[in-house]
């Protein structure tokens, strides 16, 4: 299963070039020492037709730290990354049973914070909330993709840059929480862009969510966007 795809990786382009103009990174949008509290308030504001923006206030995870995505770079972690790849690929929603209220509640508040953290323009935050096995994957991209010096790419992650509201995603609905096993969730998300003007679904993504060592974390991040110009009906949950 592909989870880096053209639309996600322009995605961080766009925040990216306007930190290090000389650097293209093409990577998509957590270290075991930085995860995220799934208590944490997610304060987003709401637009009068209900789309829920996640405010950049609410990216608080400790960010992943220069050596921490130094080390990421630097090759395979064998014996100290989640292996979910297969796991993932193997999963079929026939085996799938609806979540909990309390782990629907901490899977859900763990999207709102990672996009809030897109939101940011904060993407050692961002990476903070992905295994370490996903963040790898998505730094090596970046660095390939780009061709970019490993030592300036992990910069102008670590640098957060603010982004304008404009620009912000937002949820108009979240599908059921539905659980693959005990520590595996996946969750389809239907966003758009935060854009006044914006009335058309902009993204259609699963997130792949496991309990990483007690800490819930993003395994991957499925782009399920048609790739035409058609609004698919969808059915979910309102995310506000």
């Amino acid at each position: 299963m592909n989870f880096s795809t053209t639309r996600q990786r322009l995605y961080v382009i766009l925040g990216l070039v306007a930190v290090v103009a000389a650097i293209a990174l093409f990577f998509v949008i957590q270290s075991r020492g930085g995860g995220s509290d799934n208590n944490t308030d997610m304060t987003a504001t709401a637009s009068a037709s209900g789309l829920e923006v996640p405010n950049p206030a609410a990216c608080v995870v400790d960010p992943r730290s220069i050596e921490n995505l130094t080390l990421l770079a630097s090759g395979p972690l064998t014996g100290t990354i989640t292996p979910i790849a297969e796991t993932i690929a193997a999963a079929t929603p026939v085996q799938s049973v609806s979540a909990d209220p309390a782990t629907m509640s901490n899977v859900l508040n763990l999207i709102r914070q990672s996009i809030a953290c897109r939101n940011a323009g904060d993407y050692a935050r961002t990476f903070a909330l992905y295994t370490d096995e996903y963040a790898q994957a998505l730094l090596l991209g970046a660095i390939v993709g780009s061709g970019a010096d490993a030592t300036q790419a992990i910069a102008a992650i670590s640098t957060p840059r603010p982004q304008p509201s404009y620009t912000w995603k937002g949820i108009s609905a979240f599908g059921q929480v539905e659980m693959l096993s005990p520590d595996l969730s996946a969750t389809l998300v239907i966003g758009q862009s935060a854009n006044p003007g914006s009335t058309s679904i902009e993204t259609i993504e699963r997130f792949w969510v496991i309990n990483d060592n007690g800490v819930l974390r993003i395994a991957g991040i499925e782009d399920l966007t048609p790739s035409n110009e058609a609004t698919p009906p969808v059915t979910g949950t309102p995310a506000a």
